[in-house]
């Protein structure tokens, strides 16, 4: 099967230091193929969840993300409130 739009996350991680009955290395791959902006977002929020980020952690970045773009791609949405 071809996947067309596919978009990947990737993170790899790994202990210099590994302890008895532990992975020294790990990777974590994500991938989906999907055209529409929420069905990206929501992979990248399910990728940040195997990645063990907490969950307030992860809204608060793409809160972030979406102000820092509105500012300086659209408009600056604390002007409106």
């Amino acid at each position: 099967m071809a996947f067309v739009n596919t978009i990947s996350f990737s993170h790899r991680f790994s202990d210099e230091q590994p302890i008895g009955g532990y992975c020294s290395y790990q990777e974590i791959n994500h991938t989906c193929s999907n055209d529409d902006a929420m069905a990206v977002v929501r992979a990248f929020y399910q990728f940040m969840m195997a990645c063990g980020y907490a969950p307030s952690n992860a809204v608060d970045a793409m809160t972030t993300i979406a102000d820092e773009y509105g500012t300086a791609y659209c408009y600056d949405r604390k002007k409106e409130e």
